[in-house]
Formats: C-alpha cells, structure tokens, sequence
C-alpha cells in the first residue's frame, strides 16, 4: 500500500465519524481500524503494513504501555520454572508467577532492575539484593529487531465513547513516523523509557510454564521520541 493510498483510507476512515468496535476489550481499537484498512493482523517481527509499516492504534486519553516487541530467546539464565519459583510470588489465582515490569531507574516492588552493561553491549534483569543476572539480551540483537519492525510506525489516535456497553471509536490523527533513532532507542533503557515487562506463571496441575512473552514496552506518548521524521497524514 502506498503512501497516498494509506492517507486516502484515513481520511475516508476519519469522515466516518464514530464507528463501532468491531471487537471487544482494549485491543479493539487497534483490530478494527486494520479492519478498516484491510490489514491482516500479524504476531511477526516484521511490520504490518506491506511489511514496511508497523501500525500501532491508541485511545486519545490514555498513555498506556504498548509493546515494541517480546524476546525471550536464549535470555533465561536459569529454567523460566526456576525463575518464577526463585523470584517470583503466588498471583490472586493461587499460582506461582513472575508478573513484573522492570527498569533502569530502581529496583521494583520484585527487587529486579534493568542494567546496562558498561560498553552497552547487554542489557540484564537482575535481582538486586543478590546480585544475581536472572535474564540477558545482546543489545546489538535487541538493537536489530527494533530497526527491522519500525522501519516506519503509522502512529494513529482516536477518540472513544460508550454507546450502552459497546465501545465506538473516531479516528481522528494519525502520524507516520520514520527513520527510527537507535541511539535514543538504547538511551531509552537507561532513562526509563523502554521498560521490560515479565509475564509467566506455572499452570496447574502439571506446573508447567505459561509465558505470554517478555515484551519491551514504552508510554504511548514517548513512541514519537525514537524516530527522527513525522509526517501527518490525518
């Protein structure tokens, strides 16, 4: 899809007005505007749109942590059982799970931090009190899948109502950001930005481990600030 093409969509999207979620819960606003643009969904580390344009769709009023991308092979240092039964708690379901999101700044309520290696050639999960390196990324890896998945990002934003119970969206800005920054990309790390964000448990009766996918996440409004060029297209 071309440029031009994927502005027409837009806008003819936009004088809809408010539309109905074509699906519902959080991810609804993003599924029905591929919906509307005729994009499949896709869990890929390539981007959505012809494979050269990642599409991410946020609710005007909120700054949630969205996903850049999850990556979990070959970080565990130990068994992803062992992890969640060494450092982690029992959820509100009675399992044993590591739900938790780190960063650089400080240690969490989990005692883990993000740290930087000192030439930045690894970022690690670690559990302060102990010292111990529970996780470890290469950052030039890291590094490649952000490069490859947003090589370009339609940033698109819309406002919400409720109609009864169902949820209806407006289009109304959409921003097509490129050339991605990776120095700020790795500084976002150290600063807080990009956080990492655990999600594993171990499912009864057999224990085993249930991982939705360590993501790499960042506050919607700051996804603007690792790209270099913006361009309006709504």
């Amino acid at each position: 899809m071309h440029q031009n093409e994927l502005k027409q969509r837009l806008q003819e999207l936009h004088s809809k007005g408010f539309i109905p979620s074509k699906r519902h819960g959080p991810t609804g606003i993003g599924y029905t505007l591929e919906q509307y643009l005729n994009i499949s969904a896709n869990n890929l580390p390539f981007a959505d749109i012809d494979g050269r344009i990642e599409l991410k769709a946020t609710r005007s009023t909120t700054n949630n942590l969205i996903t850049l991308f999850t990556a979990d092979k070959e970080a565990w240092l130990y068994p992803q059982s062992q992890v969640i039964t060494q450092w982690g708690y029992i959820d509100s379901k009675g399992r044993p799970a590591l739900k938790s999101i780190v960063s650089a700044v400080s240690s969490n309520q989990h005692q883990l931090q993000v740290i930087i290696s000192p030439h930045a050639e690894s970022i690690k999960i670690i559990h302060t009190p102990t010292h111990t390196t529970i996780a470890s990324w290469n950052i030039f890896h890291i590094v490649g899948k952000f490069a490859l998945k947003f090589n370009q990002l339609l940033l698109v934003h819309a406002q919400t109502r409720k109609v009864h119970t169902h949820e209806e969206f407006y289009y109304n800005s959409a921003i097509l950001l490129k050339s991605p920054d990776i120095q700020k990309f790795r500084d976002g790390f150290r600063n807080g930005t990009i956080q990492i964000d655990i999600r594993m448990h171990l499912q009864p009766p057999a224990q085993s481990v249930r991982n939705r996918g360590t993501a790499f996440r960042i506050r919607e409004q700051d996804l603007p600030k690792l790209f270099t060029r913006q361009l309006r297209l709504l």
